[in-house]
Parts: C-alpha cells; sequence; structure tokens
C-alpha cells in the first residue's frame, strides 16, 4: 500500500521522545464534553485511564478542529 509522503513522515514524527509517567487522563476530551457557564467543567469521566498528559494535550486541539461547537 502506498501512503502519501507527509503520512510515512508523521510515523516517525516522535521516535525518541521520551513518554513520560502516566497520569489520570480524561481520554476523550472535546467540546461535547466541556461546559463553560462562568465556569470549567469536563463532564463524561466513563473513559479516563492513565495516560502521559502529552497525549491528552496533543488530542485536545485535533477534537476542538474537528467539531469545534460544544454539545
Amino acid at each position: 500500500m502506498k501512503t502519501l509522503p507527509v503520512l510515512g513522515e508523521l510515523e516517525s514524527a516522535g521516535e525518541g521522545t521520551p513518554i513520560g509517567e502516566s497520569v489520570l487522563c480524561r481520554n476523550n476530551f472535546n467540546s461535547g464534553n466541556v461546559r463553560h457557564g462562568g465556569r470549567l467543567v469536563v463532564a463524561g469521566w466513563e473513559h479516563a485511564t492513565g495516560l502521559p498528559p502529552s497525549w491528552e494535550l496533543a488530542v485536545a486541539p485535533a477534537n476542538r478542529a474537528v467539531n469545534p461547537a460544544p454539545g
């Protein structure tokens, strides 16, 4: 199977980077699970698990780009 060159390069983007210690992460941080209204509330913790914090932080902006509207 032939892939686009850019996608092939992404496969090795994080090689050699230390992963870090796992902490409790939400594991599905998206606009539908965040409520505002004067304070930040993150709902729906049923998929929470131990992950390196950098993984959660990397996925949050991607989810926001795909679905920017809450709810």
